[in-house]
């Protein structure tokens, strides 16, 4: 039971550190810091947490299985190729009213 308790008090200490580095981060992005222009979109935020669970997972949760770790990041992926679609539409879009 004590074992239990203990890997639990890990993981939570390990998303308290996650948590904390990700509101860093957000912070910066805030402020206007020199960060490359692509860290300030949404889909790469989506694909730097998406990997970042994905590895947390694999590393982190013995019990989590392949196909369960796909069923979670699929929806992720599914978000940044529609709006990797969106954005080529709008662009489509800007240049055909330029013309």
């Amino acid at each position: 039971m004590s074992d239990t308790n203990n890997t639990s008090a890990i993981d939570s200490s390990k998303l308290e550190d996650f948590q904390r580095r990700i509101s860093t981060i957000e912070d910066r992005l805030q402020r206007g810091s020199r960060l490359p222009s692509f860290l300030k979109s949404k889909k790469a935020w989506t694909a730097i947490i998406g990997t970042a669970g994905g590895v947390l997972a694999l590393f982190g949760f013995e019990d989590l299985s392949s196909s369960e770790l796909a069923t979670a990041l699929s929806p992720l992926v599914a978000y940044i190729i529609g709006q990797g679609i969106a954005d080529t539409g709008k662009e489509k879009a800007k240049i055909e009213r330029q013309a």
